[in-house]
């Protein structure tokens, strides 16, 4: 699936910031997040793993028009379903992107883990790892059914993972959800604590320092090893107080708060009105938590895409290209190899 321009901008500077020297990118599209990746560094390497043939020249054809030709030295495209590339790949990698079949995702860092393709302090960052909301959402509120097993297999493979003794990760809510993983064998404090028990060793018997197991070691709270002190609870309310009008009604409608008159409390408990009168009170709440989330959440990915000022040249001609192919005509002259929806996606329901 292409990309976010979001979450292209934050690979982007990851890459920047950790200056890996090898990439591996598993599931390319249009090659938008390659290509970001790519500029991140001048230096790394990145391998992506694709599927469709015809992906691999459009991307090539794209960066040579745009006169960024010079990025696919440093750019290899392995053709092929991923589980069958993986096997092929020789070296390291500092940094692993996975953005390809959903039921695969466990399978994919399984393999990368087992063939010691990850390096030394090396990342794995996986893409989707909300799914739509399918991961952790009940299946009474499935908007489009069919999407529940990939759904189920996200969620499996985020716990599969938080559950890994040799692997911590951080998931964020970016876009579609992403994790941060990496081998705990690789934090500051594992490393701190395997040179100490290496230079307890060569202590003398007479003065070796004793040194606690980790399982024994006290860990501090966030709060605690920052000095501050727990947040009070919040007082508990008896109702949302929103900013839309609709959240704080105790009317169904001004006729009905004209009747009612001063002599109505302002804290009167919508649960005492009549039933019809009551539903009606509720709706119009809801009506007003539905517009003030549409508010929040509808135009929150929006702003941050306009506020990230961190789109390059080849990724522009990317993201162009992209948004003018026919995609519709390129499927029906079966020169792609799926039928790539708005969305701009491999998954045959979109």
């Amino acid at each position: 699936m292409s990309t976010d321009p979001l979450e292209a901008v934050l690979l982007k500077q990851l890459v920047f910031m950790a200056k890996p020297r090898r990439v591996l990118e598993i599931g390319m599209f249009v090659g938008y997040g390659a290509v970001a990746m790519l500029e991140g560094s001048p230096t790394a390497q990145v391998v992506s793993l694709e599927i469709d043939p015809y992906l691999k020249e459009w991307l090539r054809s794209c960066l040579s028009d745009a006169g960024c030709a010079e990025l696919t030295q440093r750019h290899e495209v392995m053709l092929g379903p991923a589980l069958e590339s993986l096997p092929k790949l020789t070296g390291e990698f500092d940094m692993v992107f996975v953005d390809a079949n959903k039921a695969e995702y466990k399978a994919y860092v399984e393999g990368i883990l087992a063939r010691g393709l990850l390096a030394a302090g090396g990342v794995i960052i996986c893409d989707n790892i909300l799914y739509n909301g399918y991961p952790y959402m009940h299946s009474h509120f499935d908007a489009q059914p069919a999407r529940r097993n990939f759904g189920n297999a996200i969620r499996e493979f985020n716990q599969w993972v938080s559950d890994h003794p040799q692997l911590e990760q951080v998931v964020l809510p970016v876009r579609d959800g992403i994790s941060i993983i990496r081998r705990t064998a690789d934090s500051p404090l594992a490393r701190a604590e395997t040179k100490l028990k290496a230079d307890c060793a060569k202590e003398s018997n007479d003065d070796k320092i004793h040194v606690p197991p980790p399982s024994t070691m006290a860990c501090p709270t966030i709060n605690e090893a920052v000095g501050v002190s727990a947040p009070a609870k919040a007082p508990d309310t008896s109702s949302y107080m929103g900013r839309f009008d609709g959240s704080q009604a105790k009317h169904a409608s001004p006729a009905m708060a004209a009747m009612a008159g001063a002599a109505e409390s302002r804290d009167a408990n919508v649960c005492m009105l009549p039933t019809s009168t009551k539903w009606s009170v509720l709706s119009s709440r809801m009506e007003g938590l539905v517009a003030e989330l549409s508010e929040l959440v509808s135009n929150q990915d929006a702003y941050c895409v306009s506020q990230s000022r961190a789109e390059g040249k080849a990724m522009c001609a990317v993201r162009e290209k992209m948004l003018s192919t026919p995609w519709a005509d390129e499927w029906a002259q079966r020169r792609t190899m799926f039928s790539y929806g708005e969305e701009m996606s491999t998954d045959p329901l979109e």
